[in-house]
């Protein structure tokens, strides 16, 4: 096999190969380096602030968007905060009087007369079958403190264990009167807009 050289001039151009060139320019040679103009210089400058303030503004913004959802999430949480609080602070409070309540009555039942009277007064007037149910721990209070003024009205104290001692119903020809606790509790809870029932 005999080796064919062909001249550089005769080869095409997917053939044609030159090396690169891993020195600096020739000697003699020199590389010219444009620099930009003072006017070029401070374009660039300008475009590069006008970039940078607008990327800082659309940042700040949705920071902005991110505190405001963070705000306004703070504030949904603290009005439940302070209605959860009000509500237990309510809760507490009705606990709390409804125990005072029962030990007041245990310390001093005679305190079921002014209950008696005042339920005496809604129905006031002369009636027929007048009937005074109360607690038998009541019943006795009133029947040693009232029972002689109760018996010339024609009032016939009955007991009846149902009734929780420090109330009373009254039962007549005309109409009824519920007066006992349950029921009170019941009225003044509606006057504070709860439904916090007395025996829970």
């Amino acid at each position: 096999m005999s080796e064919r050289l062909i001249a550089k001039e005769n080869l095409s151009a997917y053939e044609r190969w030159e090396g690169i060139s891993f020195d600096g320019p020739e000697p003699g040679q020199r590389e010219t380096v444009v620099l930009p103009t003072a006017d070029e210089v401070e374009a660039l400058t300008q475009r590069a602030h006008d970039e940078g303030y607008a990327a800082g503004m659309l940042e700040a913004r949705d920071e902005a968007r991110k505190l405001a959802a963070v705000a306004h999430s703070f504030t949904g949480a603290a009005t439940g905060i302070e209605s959860t609080l009000a509500e237990a602070v309510l809760s507490l409070s009705l606990d709390l009087a409804k125990q005072i309540i029962r030990q007041s009555l245990a310390i001093r039942p005679e305190l079921v007369l002014a209950v008696v009277q005042e339920a005496l007064k809604g129905l006031a007037g002369s009636y027929q079958n007048n009937v005074l149910l109360l607690n038998p721990a009541d019943a006795e209070a009133v029947s040693r403190h009232a029972s002689e003024e109760l018996t010339k009205d024609g009032w016939r104290i009955v007991v009846d264990e149902r009734i929780e001692a420090g109330g009373c119903r009254i039962e007549s020809s005309t109409g009824q009167v519920d007066a006992t606790l349950a029921h009170r509790w019941q009225i003044v809870m509606a006057q504070l807009g709860s439904s916090d029932a007395w025996i829970s």
